[in-house]
């Protein structure tokens, strides 16, 4: 009668008396991608593409019929098939499309705490901030009641773009650092030669 009845799994289904088909859910590992613009900390705006892989949650003994590849939970169907918002009685958006806003409004969220130097910084390992940004991200799309019957299974993003103004001052900082020491290693080797002549 227009509800959700059941998961029907792949092959040839016969419907009941007055059963429609919903959807047909994708069950295999989904990755999607989207391109965040936020501000960090000291109001700096930047661009970062974020990733995302995520499925419909798989039961943990394959009990899925007829032993099928792409297994199942039946109440994960359920919640994804509720997940797309629905308007005027039609679905305006999939479950599937539903992941990527949410992520990216939990990094720009994230983004917000750190300042651009923070988010460029690295430890002896390769981590920084943006490490963790991507693993609370996972977190709280785990924890997402929307998100329900969705398994997620990787947060990541990519490099950071700065607008251009920002880029040539950062650049300029850098020369400029690089110049101070080049003089001072300059001047200490200018001594040293200084002091050996007259030695």
């Amino acid at each position: 009668g227009g509800g959700f009845a059941r998961a029907a799994g792949p092959g040839f289904v016969t419907l009941f008396n007055k059963e429609v088909i919903a959807q047909i859910i994708d069950v295999r590992k989904h990755t999607r991608s989207e391109t965040v613009k936020a501000n960090t900390r000291d109001g700096i705006p930047i661009e970062v593409t974020i990733f995302i892989t995520f499925q419909v949650e798989k039961e943990e003994a394959d009990m899925s019929p007829g032993n099928i590849v792409y297994r199942y939970e039946p109440d994960a169907i359920f919640h994804v098939n509720y997940a797309g918002t629905v308007i005027g009685g039609e679905s305006a958006s999939r479950w599937s499309d539903l992941v990527t806003p949410i992520a990216a409004n939990l990094f720009i969220t994230e983004i917000a705490r750190y300042t651009l130097d923070q988010l460029y910084e690295v430890d002896s390992d390769g981590n920084g901030p943006k490490t963790e940004i991507n693993k609370h991200v996972k977190r709280s799309l785990e924890r997402n009641e929307r998100l329900e019957g969705i398994e997620i299974f990787s947060v990541g993003s990519g490099i950071i773009v700065l607008p251009e103004a920002v880029r040539e001052q950062r650049l300029k900082k850098w020369k400029a650092q690089w110049q101070r020491e080049i003089i001072l290693k300059k001047a200490r080797g200018d001594a040293e030669v200084e002091l050996r002549m007259k030695h």
